[in-house]
């Protein structure tokens, strides 16, 4: 019998992608993700109004 895998796969991914985040945040420099936060808020609050 073949054993089934304790984390699903979107848990798999949610951490994979937080390696990468923590990787990439230990060589980035701070104002690139300042700037992605800015590029974050506006495509959220596009999405928002076209919604409402």
């Amino acid at each position: 019998m073949r054993c089934k895998r304790p984390l699903p796969k979107q848990v798999g991914r949610v951490l994979v992608i937080a390696g990468v985040l923590i990787v990439s945040y230990l060589v980035l420099p701070s104002g690139f993700w300042w700037f992605l936060v800015g590029v974050g808020m506006i495509v959220a609050g596009v999405c928002w109004s076209k919604k409402c």
